[in-house]
This record gives C-alpha cells, sequence and structure tokens, in this order.
C-alpha cells in the first residue's frame, strides 16, 4: 500500500482533530497555510489538486469548521465525538435525551424531570408546540418511525406538575444557585430567548432584571400560540419557576433609546431579545381595507380576550404557524375559512401536524394561489373577496422549492374578512435607534458565537438576530448568550456547574420495542370546534414507558459486555 505524500498527511491529521474537538483556531490557519504550499510546490496533478477540498470548504464553509472548534459542534451530525447521540446534536438546547428516556423508563421520576428542567425550564409548554428537531436525526426512523422524545419529556412535566416531587426538585436547583457575583444583567423581551437567558444567568448568580412591552411574560408562547395548543395555565406555571428563582419583571414597559444608554453605565450587560414581532405587509391593492386585519394581531386578541368581527367567510393568507393558527382559531370563532398558499402543500413551512389537524377541522386549503389584489365592496370601503392568481410549480428556486409561476389565470374568492399571515421581519427603525447594525438579510448583526453586537456588553438573540425561527431555537440563542455573558463577567466557564451528572442505565438494548410511535390521543372534533380547550391529550403512562424502550440507545458508543 503506497502512504500518502507527507503534506497530505498533515493535512488529513489537522481535518481527523478539528472533527474530534481537538483543534484550535490555529489550526484553520495552520491548514489553509499547508495547504497552499502543497499547490505550489507539488510536481503533479493530484499534488497540486488534493488540496482543493480542504481549501475550498474553509473558505466557502469557515462558519462551520469554527463551530468544531469553539463551540464542538457538528451541524451536519457527522462528527460523532463531538456529541452524545443524533437527537441531542439536533436538539438546539442540546438536552441529554438518552438520560431523561432512560431514568423515566427505569421508574425514577424526578430524577427525570430534573435532567429535562435544568436545560429546559420551559417542558411541558415546548413539550407541546416543539417542532422537535430530536426526531429529524433519530435513527429509529431507519427501522420504523421516530421515538417520542418530546412527548415523553411533556409527559414527564405533566405528572410532576404540582407534587411535591416537583417541588423538591425546583427548589434544589434553587438552593444550588451560585453565590452573588454582584453584577446586575438587563433583558429586554420577555419571549423564549430573554427568558432563557435569565434563566441561566440567574442560576449563576447574576441579578436579572427583565423588562417587557406586555402585561404578562411568555412573548409568541403566550400571545401567538392558542390555548387549545398552549394551555395558559400550563405556562404561567412554568414561567412561575423565573420569579422564584429571583428573577425580577418589570410589564409594560416600552424600553427608549435613553433606556439603553442609562443601563450601559449602570449595568454589567444588556441582553436584548425582542424577537421578530413586524409583519411582513401584503404591498398589495386593498390592504389598508375594513375587515383586513394581521394574523399575528388577531392571535394576540384572541389570547387576550378581545373579539374581532370577523364575519361569516375568513380567508387566510400564508403557510407558516401563525396562518395554520389563525385559521383554525377562526374556525373556533364560527367562521368559514379558506387558506391561500401561493406553493403546493409539501413547500408549507407549518409543522405537518398542524397542517393536518386544520384540515381535519375543516380548513379548506387552496395551493398555487398567490394574492393579486383585495376586491372592495361597493362602499369602498370594506373588504368583499381576494383576487387571486393562478400559479404553477417552475423549477426549484434557492430555497430548494419549486418556484411558483403565474400562469396568467385569475379568480376570486369571495369573504367578509381577511387574516393574513406571510411572515415575520426585524423592526429596522427600533434597532437602529438602538445603534444596532443589521445584517443585509434585515437581522441585527451579532458575533455568531457569543450573540456580542457591535456595542460592547450588548448582546442580540432570539428571531431578531436568526430571524423567524422556533421557540426552542430562539431558547437556544438565549443559552448561547448566557454562557457568553458569564464567561465574559467571571472570567471561567462555569456553565458545567448547572450540569451534575445523573447516574442511569448505559445498556445497549438487545430487543427494542417494536413497532412505530404510539398514537397520540385527541379531543373529540365535535369539542374541540366549541372552544380553545387543548387538542392533543399527550401520552398515557404505557405509551410513554414504551417509547423509551424503542430508543436505539445512540449515545453508547462501545459495546457493552453482558
Amino acid at each position: 500500500m503506497h502512504s500518502l505524500p507527507e503534506g497530505l498527511s498533515q493535512a488529513l491529521k489537522m481535518l481527523q482533530d478539528i472533527a474530534a474537538g481537538k483543534a484550535s483556531l490555529d489550526t484553520l490557519n495552520q491548514a489553509r497555510e499547508l495547504g497552499m504550499v502543497i499547490k505550489d510546490s507539488a510536481l503533479c496533478g493530484l499534488g497540486q489538486t488534493g488540496p482543493n477540498p480542504l481549501l475550498t470548504t474553509l473558505n466557502y464553509f469557515l462558519q462551520e469548521y469554527e463551530e468544531h472548534i469553539r463551540d464542538k459542534y457538528c451541524d451536519a451530525g457527522v462528527c460523532q465525538e463531538l456529541f452524545l447521540a443524533p437527537c441531542e446534536n439536533s436538539c438546539p438546547l442540546h438536552m441529554n435525551i438518552p438520560a431523561y428516556l432512560s431514568l423515566f423508563e427505569a421508574g425514577k421520576i424526578s430524577a427525570a424531570f430534573e435532567s429535562i428542567i435544568r436545560e429546559n425550564f420551559l417542558p411541558a409548554s415546548i413539550g407541546r408546540i416543539c417542532h422537535f428537531h430530536c426526531k429529524l436525526r433519530c435513527r429509529r426512523e431507519d427501522i420504523d418511525t421516530p421515538v417520542a422524545q418530546g412527548e415523553v419529556h411533556r409527559y414527564i412535566a405533566d405528572i410532576i406538575r404540582g407534587t411535591k416531587k416537583e417541588e423538591k426538585v425546583r427548589k434544589q436547583i434553587t438552593k444550588e444557585k451560585l453565590p452573588s457575583s454582584g453584577k446586575s444583567v438587563i433583558v429586554i423581551g420577555a419571549g423564549p430567548a430573554g427568558l432563557t437567558a435569565a434563566y441561566y444567568l440567574i442560576r449563576l448568580g447574576h441579578k436579572i432584571t427583565v423588562y417587557e412591552q406586555s402585561s404578562q411574560a411568555g412573548g409568541i408562547l403566550r400571545w401567538g400560540i392558542p390555548a387549545y395548543r398552549l394551555p395558559r395555565d400550563i405556562l404561567k406555571h412554568e414561567i412561575e419557576f423565573l420569579h422564584k428563582l429571583g428573577v425580577k419583571f418589570i410589564f409594560n414597559k416600552k424600553v427608549l433609546p435613553a433606556d439603553i444608554i442609562s443601563w450601559k453605565k449602570k449595568h454589567a450587560a444588556l441582553i436584548i431579545a425582542t424577537g421578530a414581532y413586524k409583519e411582513i405587509p401584503l404591498a398589495i391593492p386593498g390592504e389598508n381595507l375594513k375587515g383586513v386585519f394581521s394574523g399575528s394581531h388577531f392571535l394576540k386578541s384572541v389570547a387576550v380576550g378581545k373579539k374581532t368581527a370577523l364575519g361569516r367567510k375568513v380567508v387566510v393568507i400564508g403557510g407558516g404557524n401563525v396562518a395554520i393558527d389563525a385559521a383554525r382559531s377562526a374556525l373556533r370563532l364560527g367562521a368559514e375559512v379558506t387558506l391561500v398558499y401561493r406553493r403546493q402543500e409539501e413547500d408549507m413551512p407549518a409543522n405537518r401536524m398542524e397542517i393536518a389537524d386544520a384540515k381535519l377541522e375543516g380548513v379548506k386549503i387552496l395551493f398555487m394561489r398567490s394574492p393579486k389584489e383585495i376586491v372592495a365592496s361597493s362602499s369602498g370601503k370594506k373588504v368583499k373577496g381576494l383576487k387571486l392568481s393562478v400559479m404553477q410549480a417552475g423549477f426549484c428556486d434557492s430555497s430548494g422549492r419549486k418556484k411558483p409561476l403565474d400562469t396568467g389565470k385569475t379568480e376570486v374568492l369571495p369573504c367578509d374578512s381577511m387574516l393574513f399571515a406571510i411572515g415575520e421581519r426585524v423592526d429596522g427603525e427600533f434597532v437602529k435607534k438602538f445603534g444596532l447594525e443589521l445584517t443585509p438579510y434585515k437581522t441585527v448583526k451579532a458575533d455568531p458565537f457569543t450573540l456580542e453586537t457591535g456595542i460592547k456588553g450588548v448582546y442580540a438573540g432570539g428571531d431578531m438576530v436568526t430571524g423567524p425561527g422556533t421557540a426552542v431555537q430562539a431558547m437556544a440563542q438565549g443559552k448561547r448568550i448566557a454562557e457568553a455573558v458569564d464567561r465574559n463577567l467571571s472570567g471561567k466557564d462555569r456553565f458545567k456547574l448547572l450540569y451534575p451528572d445523573f447516574d442511569y442505565d448505559k445498556v445497549v438494548p438487545l430487543n427494542p420495542e417494536p413497532g412505530t410511535k404510539s398514537k397520540i390521543g385527541t379531543l373529540n372534533l365535535k369539542v374541540r370546534l366549541k372552544g380553545f380547550s387543548e387538542v392533543s391529550k399527550g401520552l398515557i403512562l404505557a405509551q410513554a414507558k414504551r417509547e423509551c424502550r424503542r430508543c436505539l440507545r445512540c449515545d453508547l458508543k462501545e459495546e457493552s459486555s453482558i
């Protein structure tokens, strides 16, 4: 066997170190320099082209290399030394999923709950509304269907809620708060990102004050997700833990640029996590007519109990979760609902289960239809219909979806009111007033690893940095900010102090539970349409245990001796 030339062997060793999390940022400079030397000095075509894959990926995917080194994270989920299991790696919060599955299956409910809540203080809430990134790379899917990891942690949180076991776990975490650092941090925005940053930083001994423009904490979880998906009492109960930990909340406070200037002088760090709350307008004739409502504003009106005069026939424009939630909410208020989307069904960004439930409940969906004009009534003041362009699927665009092309045909859809939900964006004017810089994508510019903005000591996270995403992705941003802020304030990497080791079985199951994922019970169709009672009933005990036994234990890298 011929050996590789020495230069390429050294380059391979560098790549192996990067994949194993053993490299430093200097390794990247050394690899780039080595690649160029090999290209310039090699006499044959093999040597001259051999470094090309390394050099081109360093050029176009530098951040991925840096993630491997700085975060010990492989987004593709192929560098196995950098993660516990594929489910843990794909979870934005990197929850130790095998741990709570194993602990719960063994009957250690308190320990299972503790292992969850140390990483996710909203387990019952997120267990209801998460897109479950963990399932996307569950290896059980290679056999049949993914394990219901998220549904299990919802079940654990549900059965322990309000019991002495839950109280004991929460008291233990509160008792373990690190001594006061004497430093205070301001968080602006009480959504998933801001609350998560507050949760970690208060446990690390910092004084935390959260300012929120609305009357309650929760952000999109409180004002944007209907009660039939996330009951208000469950969210309230889980957020209450932050109060008990010592987080101070100031509600109904609109933060002004002058506040930022003042707070920067008095506090160790500022975290801005106000989200991407500004709805993208339709930008078609008639959008200012009476009866045309923003989908997110409509959902907030429903959340506060304010009635919206919808009329009998309602049209919803959009294909994301806000559009689906608005459509299902309007249905519960007695309207006949038609949702229009300009692409194909498989292109809809909304949760698959939510789309299926919407259709089951009676929401009609028209695909390949693009809004062209809102038709006014005879008075010229109120909406009476929506003129649509009929589309057809073309070639795939940069999003990987087939681009909708106008066929030239149109049709009018009669309606009494209209809800539009075609996406949200960062309020650019708000951001500029605070002196923050925007990226070309109109999100806030921040360091990808620390999320510190161009203003020293000011951090930004959540949707305002990533653009609209899931709640758990925003929470992951809050966690990243908390880690960066604490490292900056303490000069140490103290996050590991928040996660004790849990004793759970580390044995590969020889005969995993057969069969596909357990079917979750739902509220009777006739009953659910009469109000906003929770639709999903969640798993029952036998199902939750069964899901734990379905796990293949991908976290175990070596064969266990039996």
